[in-house]
């Protein structure tokens, strides 16, 4: 499957649209504006959240969950120790390797492809591509593509995300 997530023309930086190869809209990522660290609410094309991505400030490096139905599962910190440019999602055995601009991320499994993700920039707006293989869920991908896309330019090329999945 194949989605475009662009910015929202016009809107606050973590407004975002997702559509699927046919231009339909499936996915909408809305930022809220007021907010201590970041909080993204996730809805699917009949404005039903699924997804919240809550950036934690209670520690010393960002820390990002992803809560779906109530529970939290997935936690994401800086890894400040990894000199390589590389996102890990642990307990399930995914890996996210990116290119050293930061413009295109694969995302594997137990070392096979599940999605990859390209950034592209338009005059107006920032773009995602995403590739998303059989058996991977969207949703969980490209939240992920929204806590990489969270991550400080500055940082991304420094330091490391740690993502470990709560089962």
């Amino acid at each position: 499957m194949k989605f475009y997530m662009k910015q929202k023309l016009l809107s606050r930086q973590d407004d975002f649209t997702v559509r699927d190869i046919y231009g339909n809209r499936v996915y909408t990522v809305e930022g809220e504006g007021i907010s201590v660290g970041r909080l993204l609410r996730f809805y699917n094309g009949n404005h039903e959240e699924i997804a919240l991505i809550r950036q934690k400030t209670n520690s010393e490096t960002p820390v990002f969950s992803i809560i779906r139905d109530g529970k939290e599962v997935a936690q994401i910190s800086k890894n400040i120790n990894s000199p390589v440019k590389e996102f890990d999602v642990s307990k399930l055995g995914w890996t996210i390797h990116g290119s050293q601009m930061g413009h295109y991320y694969l995302i594997s499994r137990n070392g096979e492809e599940i999605a990859s993700v390209q950034k592209r920039w338009t005059t107006i707006n920032t773009c995602y591509i995403v590739n998303v293989c059989e058996g991977a869920d969207p949703v969980d991908i490209l939240a992920l593509t929204l806590i990489i896309d969270a991550c400080p330019e500055e940082e991304r090329n420094s330091i490391a995300c740690m993502m470990s999945l709560i089962c």
